[in-house]
């Protein structure tokens, strides 16, 4: 019986061996790094990318050149930020709701909900200015 080559048993094996890099996976799917065209100030296009907690991720990726990405980023962060606020929504809407007959444990389980969300918009511009901002230093460098 032959194993899967990307098992759990493998990263495991790599966690063990000190060869395993995290950076590979979900994140950077999620959060590409940006394709750097221009040569623009790093700090410049790295803090235009944390407007991305008002609405507009991907405006720094498109200071620097990268204007699919950056449009890509956009659209996508305002479907998470609509996933995010029914999520608060609703997990508010029934914590307040059940907040008398469960004698306020259902405020505790809707602060519980809440949090991986708010944890998610909070890092994610914060993530993507600092992979801005390390394309952008190096492509400086050269």
């Amino acid at each position: 019986m032959a194993s899967a080559s990307n098992g759990i048993g493998d990263k495991l094996m790599q966690v063990w061996h000190g060869s395993y890099n995290r950076s590979l996976g979900l994140l950077n799917q999620v959060i590409p790094s940006p394709v750097v065209m221009r040569r623009v100030p790093p700090e410049l296009a790295a803090g235009l990318e944390l407007l991305g907690w008002v609405g507009f991720l991907g405006i720094g990726r498109m200071v620097a050149g990268d204007i699919a990405g950056g449009i890509k980023a956009m659209i996508m962060w305002w479907i998470a930020t609509f996933g995010f606020s029914a999520v608060l929504g609703i997990a508010g809407l029934i914590g307040i709701l059940l907040a008398v007959p469960t004698f306020g444990f259902s405020l505790l389980g809707a602060i519980l909900l809440i949090m991986p969300p708010l944890f998610a918009w909070f890092s994610v511009p914060l993530v993507a200015s600092g992979k801005l901002l390390v394309s952008l230093q190096r492509m400086s460098s050269r």
